[in-house]
């Protein structure tokens, strides 16, 4: 997981949950322009964490699919914020993160 980035973890766990999806459709979900999603795509091919493979139904097009790196980065990702979220719950109590979630909340309708 080192020197993946949490944007970069967020187009992988995408790709995961899709199991193939299009640069565009990925660049669309991340909120990204054409650059961006290019050299992000281009660099997670370089590090052997997705493929591309063609389109069955429309052969211009490139699908994205997580190679076996990819799914394990995307798996241990997972667990480290599984793991994180099991300590802060554990160190605030229930109490604590109500309020915190429920102050984070106000923060977000006022900024409505």
């Amino acid at each position: 997981m080192a020197g993946v980035t949490t944007a970069q973890i967020s187009a992988l766990a995408i790709i995961a949950s899709e199991e193939t999806t299009t640069q565009s459709k990925l660049a669309t979900e991340l909120g990204l322009n054409d650059s961006a999603i290019t050299a992000m795509v281009r660099r997670f091919i370089d590090l052997k964490m997705i493929e591309r493979l063609r389109d069955d139904s429309d052969g211009r097009a490139w699908l994205l699919k997580l190679t076996e790196l990819g799914s394990y980065t995307v798996e241990k990702a997972n667990a480290t914020t599984n793991d994180t979220s099991a300590k802060i719950d554990e160190l605030l109590g229930e109490k604590t993160i109500a309020t915190v979630v429920a102050a984070m909340e106000l923060i977000i309708n006022e900024a409505d």
